[in-house]
């Protein structure tokens, strides 16, 4: 230990009061790298000869066990007892860059969820007033056209619109895919503030959970595109396309040859729309769209 307080606390906060090896803050002591010798040699007794360790690594030092080698700004070499260098992997000095990098990230990322409600709703502008400036054919269009994803767009603005339709409003750490999932519920869902507000601090798993504990039947968002080609007479070959439910993916693929192709579609990124109660698949622009299920079976017979 530093006979001088003050240089002691500095090489503490130097080191961000972690050990350099292993970056645990409890237990923390300050280590002399050279020695100070009998009597305590002053020139030794200064920060640059210092280390913040734990004193389970300072035990060890001490023993034997590891033996700090080198160690200057962002830069520590530590052996252990038989002489083999530590990987940086395993060296607080090291891993710290990547935690104050990690915190900025997270930081960051908070930031980006406050701000996507207010991106939503200035895509839910764009979306209805677009042709106010340009003569696109379609708002989609348009917003490819700035670079943007379309599909992405075309669920902010209606995410956005439910929010202001239904005088809600849009909590911090809650994310689009909540508020979709939230919409799903359709007008079953009663407290829907209530229910936003309680999302900020679930994952999407446990907020989908806790929709369907409460009885509402979420719409179903996976579907899969079934492709097959088929030999006509006279040796053409004609593509078959269908559309399967989830639920009724391993019984329909019963009943399909082998070699038939199999495409997970995301219903919201596709547009595709499935109306619960008529039991029926629309696209974007609200035409029908034939599907494949296990119910057919049993009217086909």
């Amino acid at each position: 230990m530093s006979r001088d307080e003050s240089t002691r606390q500095s090489v503490l906060a130097r080191d961000g009061r972690r050990c350099q090896v292993c970056g645990k803050s409890e237990g923390i002591e300050v280590h002399h790298i050279q020695p100070l010798g009998l009597g305590g040699s002053e020139e030794r007794d200064v920060a640059a000869n210092m280390i913040t360790l734990c004193s389970e690594c300072h035990g060890k030092v001490h023993t034997g066990m590891l033996h700090i080698e080198k160690y200057a700004e962002n830069e520590l070499a530590v052996t252990d007892g038989e002489s083999r260098q530590l990987p940086k992997a395993e060296i607080w000095l090291y891993r710290r860059k990547d935690a104050e990098m990690l915190e900025k990230e997270i930081d960051l990322v908070r930031t980006v969820q406050m701000v996507e409600s207010q991106h939503a709703k200035v895509i839910a502008h764009i979306w209805r007033n677009y042709q106010l400036i340009s003569d696109a054919a379609s708002p989609a269009q348009f917003i490819a056209g700035l670079g943007l994803d379309s599909n992405r767009a075309k669920d902010e603005a209606r995410a956005a619109q439910w929010i202001e339709d239904n005088g809600l409003t849009w909590p911090d750490g809650t994310n689009l895919k909540k508020i979709l999932l939230l919409i799903s519920a359709g007008k079953e869902l009663a407290h829907a503030q209530v229910w936003l507000d309680q999302s900020a601090d679930a994952s999407y798993s446990d907020l989908r959970r806790a929709l369907v504990k409460k009885g509402l039947k979420l719409a179903t968002m996976r579907w899969y595109l079934l492709i097959e080609q088929l030999r006509r007479p006279l040796g053409r070959m004609q593509t078959d396309v269908l559309f399967v439910r989830s639920r009724d993916i391993e019984v329909v693929m019963a009943r399909k040859a082998p070699e038939v192709k199999v495409l997970e579609i995301n219903a919201f990124r596709s547009g595709i729309k499935w109306d619960r109660r008529a039991q029926k698949l629309f696209d974007g622009d609200g035409r029908e769209i034939p599907f494949e299920t296990w119910e057919k079976e049993a009217n086909d017979t």
